[in-house]
């Protein structure tokens, strides 16, 4: 049995992220946790931030927040928290859902995500949801459908 990310917005980055930088783990690491694999079975996230370099136009480079421990440049830190930068095509089966009247964070950036997984040959799915905007009243069909998805890839 595998395990499953589900995130919504930033949580949505984190989910990215964290699949992202699974692995099998190290045979040889002294400690019993870092011998393990840690990879994700499948990510399903609503609207999350992917591409901090071009958020939702090219070069358009987004911080949303800059703790006093980061001070490096803004490319570099938009690049380390973009999950995108860290797409292989290992990643798991992924489930993108993003409204296209979202104001916080562009519909690119889930077509972005969509676009890089597919070129690496990693299975995903892109919903686009007309007239949604960064959340909406009833989404009990989208969270049947994430459900759907972990059970498939699962």
């Amino acid at each position: 049995m595998g395990l499953g990310l589900f995130g919504i917005s930033s949580g949505g980055n984190v989910s990215l992220l964290t699949a992202a930088q699974g692995g099998d783990g190290n045979a040889a690491a002294e400690d019993p946790v870092d011998r393990q694999d840690d990879r994700v079975g499948a990510v399903a996230c609503f609207y999350p931030p992917t591409d901090l370099l071009n958020f939702g136009e090219p070069g358009k480079v987004w911080l949303p927040f800059r703790g006093p421990e980061d001070t490096g440049d803004d490319a570099a830190l938009a690049r380390a928290h973009s999950p995108v930068t860290h797409f292989t095509h290992a990643m798991p089966p992924t489930l993108l859902i993003h409204g296209d009247a979202d104001e916080q964070v562009p519909i690119q950036q889930s077509q972005a995500a969509h676009e890089r997984l597919t070129a690496l040959g990693v299975t995903a799915r892109f919903e686009h949801r007309a007239g949604r905007a960064h959340g909406w009243p009833d989404m009990s069909a989208e969270y049947a459908l994430c459900a759907e998805w972990f059970d498939t890839h699962i």
